[in-house]
């Protein structure tokens, strides 16, 4: 008899070769029928990378079909987070990969090849995602990370306005010197100017003492 499994849970966890469409290990604390699904799931995946989601009564069925050739597979209430059992997996798949490396080939056509070395790994991680203080704690972890992309992302974003401010910054620089050349013509213009008026009004001065001087001999000459 099956222990009785709590509401919004996981239930189930394998690992399987996906070329051999066999169970190697398994952990259930769920419903008799979890194998079954599991395997029918198995069955029905193409040896191909990638990942499945299916529903089935009021359960969820997750699958992961690796580049290795392996299939992990969790089956959870309806109800669970997805988080959860994605973490499930990913945990499963980690930890067998470290612990039997290519050497599962070896076994890969034998069902339950490795139910005894690898069942109660299997049994720890339900336990542990099925525990809510992990799933938070992990979720905390994923919004620090998120965090961390939002706080790049805003940096990136700096950059770019800054890369735009230098263009001002260039553009302003480029107007100061324009009007820094500009006053200095209007300087020299301005000196050339006075220069100008002050040889005329030399000039007006010298023209105005000719012609006074020969007005006063002209009188002069007159008068004697």
């Amino acid at each position: 008899k099956k222990k009785a499994h709590h509401s919004m849970s996981l239930q189930y966890g394998a690992v399987a070769s996906g070329l051999n469409k066999l169970v190697l290990a398994e952990h259930n604390v769920g419903g008799s029928s979890n194998g079954m699904i599991a395997r029918g799931v198995l069955d029905r995946l193409d040896p191909i990378p990638q990942q499945k989601v299916y529903a089935f009564q009021q359960l969820k069925v997750y699958a992961t079909y690796t580049e290795e050739g392996l299939v992990y597979i969790a089956i959870a209430d309806e109800a669970y987070q997805t988080r959860g059992a994605i973490y499930l997996l990913r945990d499963l798949e980690s930890m067998f990969l470290a612990s039997f490396g290519e050497t599962w080939r070896e076994a890969a056509d034998t069902e339950l090849s490795f139910q005894e070395t690898f069942s109660r790994t299997i049994d720890q991680k339900l336990k542990f995602w099925n525990d809510p203080r992990n799933d938070k704690f992990h979720e905390a972890k994923e919004k620090i990370k998120n965090t961390k992309q939002v706080l790049v992302e805003d940096i990136d974003h700096l950059i770019a306005r800054g890369e735009k401010v230098e263009d001002m910054v260039e553009r302003t620089a480029l107007l100061e010197t324009q009007a820094k050349t500009y006053k200095k013509e209007a300087k020299k213009t301005k000196a050339k100017m006075w220069c100008k008026q002050r040889k005329m009004c030399i000039c007006g001065t010298i023209i105005a003492v000719v012609v006074v001087g020969a007005l006063v001999a002209i009188i002069i000459g007159v008068a004697g």
